[in-house]
Formats: structure tokens, C-alpha cells, sequence
């Protein structure tokens, strides 16, 4: 085999036949792979591109559920957020107290479950709100349709209801722990940066 490749590199024909040839594949072999890595910088541009939109998405998110949450019309923001005299109405009207009482082993596990010993009444309250965000989940279907029909009803979109779950769940545990509820404003950061 080798014996061909040396008659042809002899022959004054064959040698420059053969090193067009080297050159070519060569240069096939180089355009192939420029092209393998434009490819792979278009894919990494992309990457970037997916992770810019996913960080304004999040932003976005955020200023919806802070703007959401501003705009309650069952909570005021005042520190330390409280329902308003519709949110005590509709807490009523739904019986919210009840519904905590009936899940409240769940809720409670979950919330000593993130929260440290050394928590104060500020972590209690951030976290009582994230369980209250997740209301639908504890509720039985019954207990769902009942809250669905009196956001109909009153023409309150359901997540109207997380924030008004969330400080019924941070009083309760506020109050089995002895904890005052004016406590809150002692380690509000916003509360603190305001002083």
C-alpha cells in the first residue's frame, strides 16, 4: 500500500496530484471546523440571549406580584400588613379561620420545617406569606370551590386570597408562640431603613 503512495509521489504528476489533494482535505477539514465552532458561538450567543430573557422575566414577575400585592384590596401594607376591613370581611365570609384550624397540622409543619429557632416575628411573617401563597394546595375541593365561588362572587381574581391566607397563618402562629404582632416592625428591614 505504501509502495503506491511512494511510486506516486515520485512521478511528477502524481506528487502534485496527491498535494492538491492533502490541501484540499485540508481545507475542507479547516472550513468544516470553523463552521463546527460558528455554530457552537451562534448556540452560546443563544444561551446568553435565553438567560437575559429569563433574568427580565423574573423581573418582571417580581413587579407583577409587587404591584399585585400593592394593590390588594384585602390587605393593607401598612407594617405590620393587615387585612383591611373587606379583607376581615371576605375572611369571614369564607370562614378563613376555619379553614386554617382544619389544615393547620400541615401549615404548621411546613412553616416549623424553614423556620430556624433563631427566627424572629419579620421570618415568620415572610414565610407565612410563601405558605399562604400555596393556599390551594391544603385546601380539600369543597373548601377550593367555596373560595372560588366568593372570588366570583365578589370579582376578586384568586390570588387576591394569598396575602389574606398568609396574615391569617402568621397570626395564628404568631399567637401560639406568644410572639406580638408589633414585633414585626422591629426587624422589617424596610421598617429599619425608614428610622
Amino acid at each position: 500500500m505504501f509502495d503506491i503512495f511512494e511510486n506516486a509521489l515520485k512521478s511528477p504528476a502524481g506528487s502534485f496530484a496527491f498535494i492538491i489533494s492533502i490541501l484540499a482535505v485540508c481545507f475542507i477539514a479547516i472550513w468544516k471546523v470553523s463552521h463546527f465552532t460558528t455554530k457552537f458561538k451562534s448556540v452560546e450567543k443563544l444561551e446568553d440571549s435565553i438567560d437575559g430573557i429569563k433574568e427580565n422575566m423574573h423581573y418582571v414577575k417580581a413587579s407583577l406580584k409587587m404591584i399585585i400585592d400593592s394593590n390588594n384590596p384585602l390587605a393593607q401594607r401598612n407594617s405590620p400588613v393587615s387585612m383591611t376591613r373587606i379583607g376581615e370581611t371576605v375572611a369571614e365570609e369564607i370562614s378563613l379561620n376555619n379553614l386554617i384550624i382544619n389544615h393547620w397540622d400541615n401549615i404548621y409543619a411546613q412553616l416549623t420545617k424553614v423556620l430556624s429557632k433563631e427566627c424572629n416575628s419579620y421570618d415568620i411573617q415572610v414565610e407565612s406569606f410563601k405558605i399562604g401563597e400555596k393556599y390551594q394546595e391544603f385546601l380539600n375541593k369543597d373548601e377550593l370551590k367555596e373560595v372560588k365561588n366568593h372570588a366570583f362572587k365578589s370579582g376578586f381574581n384568586l390570588e387576591v386570597y394569598n396575602l389574606l391566607f398568609g396574615i391569617a397563618i402568621r397570626d395564628k402562629y404568631l399567637s401560639i408562640k406568644g410572639i406580638d404582632k408589633s414585633d414585626i416592625d422591629l426587624y422589617d428591614p424596610i421598617s429599619k431603613s425608614n428610622k
